[in-house]
């Protein structure tokens, strides 16, 4: 009775986990077409690390925007740009901003501090171009020192004013700038395959913590190649987009411990044009977090998209590739504003010069960009105020930042965050949608680092196991070690013809195994012989 009754429920369970239920059970699972609108984009693909020494050397930004190229195996037909329809702009630009225009080289990456001023990593008089590093990407120009200007420059963002900077005889060819909630700077100097974190506004000068190991390349645990940008949760521990080499994006505990890694290496294409498969990257090269929904964004600078993953386990879970990104995205930033909305600035179009440059906000459950602003020349990166209303992007020629603010409606007026971590626990302030049904669902913390589907498959066979080692198990104990069938002549000679296999026979009790002779005397076999004789006679 036991066995019937576990076997019931072994059938109602499987039954259950393949049928249409679970799918509310479940609901981590994506809406089709999952991986966003990519059948419609042209991609090119990453075709490793080719030093290309036909750009004009002498040029402040080319060469950074076309160090790490594809071999051009383009889709046909190509993005037209007059194909892709302009958005109303949300954000205008303030002019006059910032009030007192510094010496600046190559801005390279723009954040907010934890009081809400605009800090932006600049590389005074060091560019990157074709002589910046050789084959094996080592930097060439050690010999002639770190930066002496201040690089990290903090300002108020009403003013305009210069209220901090620091970073002088430190850095060699800064690149990533973020600031966590506790003002903690952390930096990444693509010269140095450095990261580096700072005390708020930089302390004494003195970091607090340094990963890998300096001008020195690699792709363990302990070295970077060029990493690009760093990104904080709240609880410390921090994500690295190791972005020009290694393609890939590492998670550290607050101590710096590795934790894991995700993401590959644009598979090359052999002259044949495809598209790239979700988690290969090809120069991930701005992070940025939606922690209430688990969520970590790359933008995935050579493949024009954006990918997002679960901060807890690094797993994939959609990407968003609309056709006004072009090919290229060069960076993301997000706010929970209306549920949650990503803000990118894509870059130039190395196939076609007349595709358009522009800042976008993009809804992170639609998919759908719902705004355009700004016409750029080489932007770098783009960050959000955490009510967004405020966004600034940096360029890396002309060497410029620009500050847009959201268009006054009606009554309305601009309104700045000072503190964006008190603002965060305010459901007034900030309304965040938590549909079933949205393109990248809120997911719970989980210990779990496997796909549901995995996750069902185990249990499935988890139970299957159990129950054959139970019925492996019961026929032991009750017949021996050896099969019913082949060593009970009692049930294949003895019975009638009448009867029946009954899973009842298996159960019946034994005392084991009888001794018998290895051969049989006539006597016993001509005995044998009359009981079956004997049995069909009777039947008939």
């Amino acid at each position: 009775m036991a066995m019937k009754t576990y076997a019931k429920y072994l059938v109602a369970i499987v039954f259950f986990l393949g049928s249409g239920h679970t799918k509310n059970t479940f609901p981590r699972k994506w809406p089709e077409n999952s991986y966003g609108r990519v059948e419609t984009r042209q991609r090119n693909e990453e075709a490793g690390s080719r030093f290309d020494y036909e750009q004009d050397a002498s040029s402040d930004f080319r060469h950074e925007q076309r160090r790490y190229q594809p071999d051009l195996h383009t889709y046909d037909p190509a993005v037209d740009p007059e194909a892709v329809v302009p958005l109303k702009s949300n954000y205008v630009e303030v002019s006059g901003w910032p009030l007192k225009k510094a010496t600046l080289g190559q801005i390279s990456a723009v954040s907010f501090d934890n009081a809400g001023n605009v800090v932006i990593f600049h590389r005074a008089n060091h560019v990157w171009d074709a002589s910046t590093f050789d084959n094996q990407d080592n930097y060439r120009k050690k010999d002639e020192g770190p930066i002496e200007q201040n690089t990290i420059i903090t300002y108020n963002p009403e003013s305009g004013r210069i209220v901090h900077q620091w970073g002088a005889n430190l850095f060699y060819l800064p690149h990533g700038l973020t600031v966590d909630q506790e003002g903690h700077v952390f930096l990444t100097d693509v010269a140095l395959h450095q990261v580096f974190k700072f005390p708020p506004r930089g302390g004494q000068g003195k970091p607090l913590m340094v990963l890998g190991e300096r001008f020195i390349q690699g792709n363990d645990r302990n070295h970077f190649c060029k990493p690009t940008s760093v990104a904080v949760t709240k609880s410390g521990d921090f994500f690295v987009a190791d972005g020009y080499c290694n393609h890939r994006v590492i998670k550290f505990n607050e101590k710096g411990e590795f934790l894991l890694n995700f993401g590959r290496r644009t598979l090359p294409s052999d002259g044949i044009p495809h598209r790239p498969a979700p988690t290969e990257l090809s120069i991930p090269h701005s992070l940025a977090l939606a922690e209430e929904k688990n969520l970590v964004c790359v933008a995935d600078r050579e493949n024009g998209r954006i990918q997002c993953f679960r901060i807890d386990n690094g797993t994939f879970v959609g990407q968003i590739a609309p056709r006004e990104f072009g090919r290229r995205l060069f960076s993301v930033a997000y706010t929970p504003l209306q549920g949650g909305m990503l803000f990118a600035v894509n870059g130039p179009d190395l196939y076609n010069d007349n595709f358009p440059v522009h800042g976008f906000a993009v809804g992170i459950t639609s998919r759908q960009v719902v705004a355009t602003f700004g016409n750029f020349n080489q932007p770098h990166d783009i960050a959000v105020s955490f009510d967004g209303k405020e966004v600034y992007v940096v360029e890396l020629d002309p060497h410029k930042i620009s500050k847009f603010v959201e268009k006054s409606t009606g009554n309305s007026t601009v309104q700045r965050v000072e503190n964006p971590a008190k603002v965060e626990d305010s459901p007034a302030v900030v309304e965040v949608t938590e549909s079933a049904h949205q393109f990248l669902p809120i997911i719970e913390e989980s210990p779990h680092v496997l796909p549901q589907s995995v996750e069902v498959l185990i249990v499935v066979a988890a139970l299957v196991s159990i129950s054959m080692v139970a019925v492996i198990f019961v026929l032991v104990r009750k017949r021996g070690p050896c099969c019913y069938w082949f060593c009970n002549k009692k049930w294949h000679f003895r019975r009638t013809p009448s009867e029946t296999f009954k899973l009842g026979h298996l159960l019946d009790p034994h005392s084991g195994f009888e001794l018998v002779g290895q051969e049989m005397s006539d006597e016993e076999i001509d005995n044998e012989s009359d009981s079956l004789t004997n049995s069909f006679t009777t039947k008939a």
